[in-house]
């Protein structure tokens, strides 16, 4: 998350934090937020008691919001958070959020913000809807990690897998999003005399993008008390990314479409096998949990002072959360042959930097195991893993990825002990199909993941605006290479036209 201060005179409706190499101008102008910035600051200073007026103001952006560091001038600090149109449904993202920080912080010992006063409309002197909430003292995790050794990595790891054992150990009747009982919405789960559960406002289900469609199923965004017709669900956001979206490395429509009926069939008869309703109890788990959401202390990086950033935290099966992994648990990501190194022996650096992310990785998976509901779902195979939590993203990673992972549980329905047969079968044009457009799909994702790291920049081509000037003419350098080796390439196996080339680099500015 990048940051501007006030000496930079920043302008507070416009994204300003950094560019995009791809899709630069639709990806600004959906963070753009018209409100009234004053108004926001009194009420910033109404929430500060003795305080008069603001001596100081920082701005930072992220993918969903935008924050306002204010400090006053009694010494008093608050953080103001506003939600972009990509943060969710309008009123219950900031609904639930608000009323997830109640929750969390009432019912576990997780370090949470204070919420001072929000607004969950656009009926207010600000004009939009906001959450004004205390200072966290800390600095971010992400920032202290790579000066942390060993040891620190692996005491600060189990400081947070004790705090997500404390949110895996609350129970819900239902699956959905979490919200005050006077929040008038209808069909909602009581919970107890303050809380409910009712629509998910997760962004996998509300896709600012996505208009009407008649060729798109009915939507129910819950709550569900069956993991079943949430997966279905989940399926049918598929269903509407596809016949909104433009095509172009994904593949054809009809194609997709195929595709997906074939995947709803799997995951149909995945739902009812034991296996999956075991590993699938209601969750809660943070949304987002990296190193950037998480600040330690400033003199011992192994104490953990606050949990950020609780948008769309929802209560969902817990095998969607044993599919993900924080980036302090994942592993080296590193491409010999296109960083230009293949051949070159592992430094000692290098093998210790290794070793140290390796001791994480095992460190993680241990404590994740150590709650039984979260521990059932991680010890699912990855086969059954990606085909259950993967289709609602499946039309951005294309159809090659679909093909890709329901070929591999078909390969390993039996061994796996899955009821009856599996409902993919592909034929041998499917088969050569797929062979072609995997490698597609695989030079495209090692050329993003190769640019992410020559450049700097993040796998999605975002750059931070003081670097801006500096990456862009590197990346034009890097872009006219490639293309330039496509036009020299000789190799019979693998030929790649200037014209495939130009498809297959993974961001559109050239």
């Amino acid at each position: 998350m990048a940051v501007l201060t006030r000496h930079e005179a920043f302008d507070p409706c416009k994204y300003t934090s950094g560019s995009w190499l791809d899709r630069d101008g639709q990806r600004k102008a959906s963070r753009y937020i018209d409100f009234d910035f004053s108004a926001l600051m009194k009420e910033a200073i109404s929430c500060c008691s003795g305080a008069r007026r603001i001596v100081d103001c920082r701005k930072a952006e992220g993918g969903f919001n935008k924050l306002f560091f204010f400090v006053m001038d009694n010494g008093a600090r608050v953080v103001a958070r506003l939600p972009t149109r990509l943060a969710g449904p309008p009123t219950l993202t900031t609904h639930s959020e608000v009323a997830t920080l109640r929750f969390v912080k009432q019912r576990t010992s997780i370090p949470v913000p204070d919420v001072l006063k929000w607004s969950n409309t656009r009926s207010n002197p600000v004009g939009v809807e906001y959450i004004i909430m205390s200072h966290v003292q800390g600095v971010s995790l992400m920032e202290k990690w790579p000066q942390m050794n060993g040891l620190q990595h692996i005491e600060c790891i189990a400081a947070l897998g004790a705090f997500t054992k404390e949110l895996a150990s609350l129970s819900f009747p239902a699956y959905g999003s979490l919200y005050f009982n006077d929040a008038q919405l209808s069909g909602t789960t009581t919970l107890d005399n303050s809380f409910c559960i009712g629509p998910h406002c997760g962004t996998q289900f509300w896709d600012p993008s996505i208009q009407d469609n008649e060729n798109v199923p009915q939507r129910s965004r819950g709550p569900w008390h069956d993991v079943a017709s949430y997966l279905d669900e989940l399926v049918n956001t598929g269903y509407e990314s596809s016949v909104n979206q433009s095509s172009g490395h994904q593949g054809s429509l009809d194609d997709h479409l195929a595709l997906l009926k074939a995947n709803r069939r799997c995951i149909d008869l995945l739902a009812q096998s034991e296996l999956v309703q075991n590993a699938s109890g209601p969750t809660l788990f943070h949304p987002d949990f990296h190193t950037r959401n998480i600040l330690v202390d400033e003199d011992d990086p192994t104490k953990i002072t606050g949990i950020i950033d609780w948008q769309s935290a929802s209560i969902e099966p817990a095998l969607l959360h044993a599919a993900e992994t924080p980036d302090f648990a994942e592993p080296l990501l590193f491409d010999r042959e296109l960083d230009g190194n293949r051949k070159a022996p592992e430094t000692d650096t290098e093998k210790d930097h290794r070793e140290d992310v390796e001791r994480c990785i095992k460190a993680w998976t241990v404590l994740v195991h150590v709650s039984p509901k979260v521990g059932k779902a991680a010890a699912l195979d990855d086969s059954i893993l990606r085909v259950l939590t993967d289709s609602h993203t499946a039309w951005k990673t294309g159809r090659a990825a679909v093909r890709s992972q329901l070929m591999d549980l078909a390969q390993r329905w039996a061994d796996l002990g899955l009821p009856g047969n599996c409902p993919y079968h592909p034929n041998a044009e499917e088969l050569e199909l797929q062979k072609r457009e995997f490698d597609d799909l695989e030079s495209t994702q090692r050329l993003r993941f190769f640019l992410a790291r020559a450049l700097g920049c993040d796998t999605d081509g975002w750059v931070a605006a003081d670097r801006w000037d500096d990456v862009l003419p590197r990346y034009r350098d890097l872009y006219k290479g490639w293309m330039e080796s496509a036009k020299s390439s000789h190799d019979p196996e693998y030929p790649v036209s200037p014209e495939k080339a130009d498809k297959l680099w993974p961001f559109d500015g050239r």
